[in-house]
């Protein structure tokens, strides 16, 4: 009489529960989409965060701002003047690793935006009605992080509030490997031309 290997029985029966959840009705699939938003030019050396950010407010495209949106928070050694092609990627409603983003980024051969690239976009190139009519927000900016010990800071748009062309900043894990984000969250991408 032959004993059935148990490691193999079990491994099987795993393997068909994990099948059977990915194709169960209702499931939630990764879905990619990129939507491009046009070029942008950033000013790396001539404009300074905080100046950016005034700018915004000046002109009324940019709301509220986290205090902690400051230079020295997300500093900026780039030089020159730099013109990209800019997207939206969204993954279709499911919670994404940090590292997932990383992977599908670096295969489409593209940066993730950091806090100048988000705020050219909204208050150079005024794309804050075109990124709410496409349900882009809130549109996240996370090629840059604020290191606060346990706590990172990622800028993003976030469309609360009356006005809904806000910047703020979002609270998140720092650790990379713990990191995940939100099933509403876009990202903004970048490519230089």
């Amino acid at each position: 009489m032959r004993i059935p290997n148990i490691f193999t029985t079990w491994r099987k029966t795993a393997m068909d529960r994990a099948h059977a959840k990915k194709n169960r009705p209702g499931s939630i699939v990764e879905k990619i989409t990129i939507t491009d938003l046009g070029k942008i030019v950033v000013y790396h050396e001539l404009l300074t965060l905080t100046a950016m950010i005034k700018a915004g407010r000046d002109c009324e495209r940019i709301g509220c701002v986290s205090a902690c949106a400051t230079d020295e928070n997300f500093p900026d050694e780039r030089r020159g003047v730099v013109e990209y092609d800019v997207a939206v990627m969204n993954f279709g409603g499911i919670v994404v690793p940090h590292q997932r983003l990383l992977d599908v980024v670096a295969d489409k051969h593209a940066l993730l935006a950091g806090p100048k690239e988000l705020i050219s976009l909204v208050v150079r190139e005024g794309k804050s009605e075109q990124l709410e009519a496409h349900d882009f927000l809130p549109l996240i900016a996370a090629g840059q992080f604020h290191e606060d010990k346990l706590n990172a800071w990622a800028l993003h748009l976030d469309p609360s509030g009356p006005e809904k062309k806000l910047l703020s900043l979002m609270d998140v894990s720092f650790n990379p490997k713990k990191i995940k984000w939100s099933r509403e969250f876009s990202f903004l991408i970048l490519k230089p031309c």
